[in-house]
């Protein structure tokens, strides 16, 4: 009975199954999902998973087919694959301790784990739903990673230091250390570049991913601590946290070109897969805004019963 009407509901909620207008905000320290749909944007409704989770959800990351919600299960230590089509959790994969940020492979294949007490990033095959390998990173622990467009590298931030770890997936060896102006709060490879929002100087820094120099820095606003890019690449938004505003950086021209009230302390970005639509997270708040590229116009705040851990909306454009 629950399978059916979890179907009817999807059915109702996303006409012919379509899941382009929705995304799925954890909760921070609850153990339950909100469901929120883009076009109106509202919030649809909250719910746990069953069989039941844990109460502590680190972060999440949706499949390319759209079917499958990835929660770290941060108070269980591991990473859970929950079918959205019946909101059950139907397999999961232990992961050592202290599992935080995730990133999913290029190819969706891979995810790559940072288990930051027990200094590890370690990999997980999405597909054969097990742990396939694991790289040491114990001194600073690994805290967020990001998979390089073609899938040869991996970039790792480390708690309390101001430099990237590169991992060449080839040999799953440590390639070099790049040194940074601070610890850098958000990641993403954008081209042959990497990004980095860094708090402390409040820029985003630019490493070049051929030489792994520096491509030079964008002064952003306030402690900047997430960073998206728009499909092409030719945008660059990133959340400056004490400014309470969201940047829009043009990539080619190294520079702001828009800035947008963001209500306090924005934590997190996400963009639609078709680049519409941006997604403010507030964990101060509690809300999620809707911003309209390339105005950066507001659409829309949904107020949240819990703090969100970001969003991760629907991968159909």
């Amino acid at each position: 009975m629950r399978l059916r009407l979890a179907a009817a509901i999807l059915l109702l909620i996303l006409p012919g199954v379509g899941l382009a207008d929705l995304a799925w905000l954890p909760a921070r320290g609850a153990g339950a999902i909100t469901l929120i749909g883009l076009e109106p944007m509202r919030m649809v409704r909250t719910f746990a998973f069953e069989p039941a989770l844990g109460q502590r959800f680190d972060s999440a990351v949706l499949s390319q087919d759209n079917r499958t919600l990835l929660l770290v299960d941060g108070s269980l230590n591991r990473v859970v694959g929950v079918d959205l089509r019946d909101e059950r959790s139907h397999w999961s994969v232990d992961v050592p301790e202290g599992p935080e940020a995730v990133w999913l492979s290029p190819d969706g294949r891979q995810l790559a784990v940072c288990a930051e007490r027990a200094g590890k990033v370690v990999f997980i095959d999405v597909v054969e739903r097990r742990l396939v390998g694991s790289i040491r990173i114990q001194t600073p622990p690994p805290e967020d990673c990001a998979f390089s467009p073609d899938g040869r590298w991996l970039a790792v931030s480390e708690r309390g230091a101001a430099r990237v770890s590169v991992v060449d997936l080839h040999d799953g060896k440590l390639q070099r250390r790049i040194a940074t102006g601070g610890q850098p709060a958000g990641m993403t490879f954008i081209g042959g570049e990497l990004w980095l929002a860094v708090p402390d100087r409040h820029r985003v820094e630019i490493i070049d991913a051929h030489t792994w120099k520096s491509g030079g820095a964008v002064q952003a606003g306030l402690r900047p601590v997430a960073i998206a890019a728009s499909p092409d690449g030719g945008m660059v938004y990133v959340a400056n946290r004490d400014s309470e505003t969201v940047s829009m950086i043009d990539r080619r021209q190294r520079r702001v070109i828009r800035s947008a009230p963001a209500g306090p302390a924005p934590s997190h970005l996400a963009l639609s897969a078709d680049g519409r639509r941006l997604l403010v997270s507030s964990r101060a708040e509690a809300s999620t805004l809707l911003l309209e590229p390339p105005h950066l116009r507001p659409v829309g705040r949904v107020r949240l019963p819990h703090q969100p851990l970001g969003a991760a909306p629907s991968r159909t454009s």
